[in-house]
């Protein structure tokens, strides 16, 4: 796995080398690597960008911000900060280790005969427990291509860890039907919220009227 050591100023948005100097082009990934990138994040007075021990990243890279198309590379939490990647990794001194996956189908469609390609990195945090987005930042980096290319078959496109709101509503039966952005109404009383015991044992639960406007919860043993 090649290892890319890079600083990245967040004020004045510069992306800079080992001796602190700042780089003459951008990073480059090529057809069918794995990079590890060893990011250090700072302000422009060398103070760390400081995240907490529990907060979640995101890292992508592409040529446009079509999010209905897959990306050339993508990187879950998982990924970033692996034990043993970069040992002086640390979220809370802004030290970021990144894996880049740049065997992916999409990579290699994207690229296709063109020697070099201009594109996006994109890293996205978020705090513990929220799913808003609490920072990012994004710099250009060159895709470059092979010229002997062995015809290997690259990993999958890289899926995204999350569905689209179209995704989530294709999904939904014609009897569950999304009520205002926050719930989700079943209209057939025949069918309702299905719960597994540590037993294993699967019960569905649904709500009789038993008359004068009192309902009940019902558990039916499946």
């Amino acid at each position: 796995m090649r290892k890319i050591f890079s600083t990245y100023d967040v004020d004045n948005e510069q992306l800079k080398n080992l001796l602190g100097e700042v780089m003459a082009g951008p990073p480059k990934l090529g057809l069918r690597e794995q990079v590890l990138l060893c990011l250090t994040l700072v302000y422009a007075d060398g103070t760390a960008v400081a995240f907490g021990a529990a907060d979640t990243f995101t890292a992508a890279v592409d040529t446009d911000f079509d999010d209905s198309t897959a990306l050339m590379v993508y990187t879950i939490n998982a990924g970033i900060n692996a034990v043993g990647d970069w040992g002086v990794a640390d979220p809370e001194l802004g030290k970021l280790s990144i894996r880049l996956d740049c065997n992916t189908a999409t990579f290699k469609n994207k690229i296709g005969t063109t020697p070099v390609l201009p594109a996006y990195f994109e890293l996205q945090s978020h705090d513990a427990g929220d799913p808003a987005l609490a920072f990012k930042i994004k710099f250009d980096v060159t895709c470059t291509n092979l010229v002997d290319d062995n015809a290997a078959l690259p990993d999958p496109s890289p899926a995204i860890d999350y569905y689209t709101a179209a995704q989530i509503d294709a999904m939904l039966p014609s009897y569950a039907l999304k009520v205002g952005t926050s719930d989700i109404e079943i209209t057939d009383a025949t069918k309702g919220v299905i719960l597994r015991t540590a037993g294993g044992d699967r019960v569905r639960i649904t709500v009789v009227d038993t008359g004068a406007g009192v309902m009940a919860m019902s558990l039916t043993t499946l």
